[in-house]
């Protein structure tokens, strides 16, 4: 496919077209790197993308676990520590 490079202010762009941004998944912004003279042009995704949900899902580190951390110990614990 051949695509016109257009002036864009002092910039130049090219236009993707409706179809190739829906089967490349692009939204707002895209990664752009050239690699060996060739542009290579990937879909962006959002930073920390699905941590909401993942966070919300529920863990048993998502308890209060207070009480159990509090009564292990170990050698240093037992022997080194002064308070």
């Amino acid at each position: 496919m051949r695509i016109d490079i257009v002036p864009i202010g002092n910039s130049k762009g090219i236009r993707l077209s409706k179809t190739i941004l829906e089967q490349c998944g692009f939204q707002e912004t895209v990664e752009a790197e050239v690699v060996d003279h060739q542009l290579v042009i990937k879909a962006s995704h959002r930073v920390r993308q699905g941590w909401d949900k993942a966070f919300s899902a529920k863990t048993p580190f998502q308890e209060n676990h207070f009480e159990e951390i509090q009564s292990l110990s170990n050698k240093f614990d037992k022997e080194e520590w002064e308070w």
